[in-house]
């Protein structure tokens, strides 16, 4: 599945935010503009770059590896 790093304007705090490893589910496209509908109302995005492969891959044996905080 493709994921994305987004960066958008929270609209409580009017402050930039930016969330890393977005699932491909949680972004709309509305009239051309992406949208983060990870919360109980969509935000606007205003960037949202693609994860690389090789980035996840590494994420993924890092994690296969050393397990989690939580382990």
């Amino acid at each position: 599945m493709k994921s994305y790093d987004i960066t958008y304007i929270d609209p409580w705090t009017n402050r930039e935010v930016r969330h890393l490893d977005v699932p491909q589910t949680q972004l709309k496209d509305i009239d051309g503009e992406t949208w983060f509908t990870g919360y109980n109302k969509p935000i606007e995005v205003i960037t949202a770059t693609l994860v690389s492969i090789e980035r996840d891959e590494a994420k993924h044996a890092y994690f296969n590896t050393y397990g989690t905080a939580s382990e």
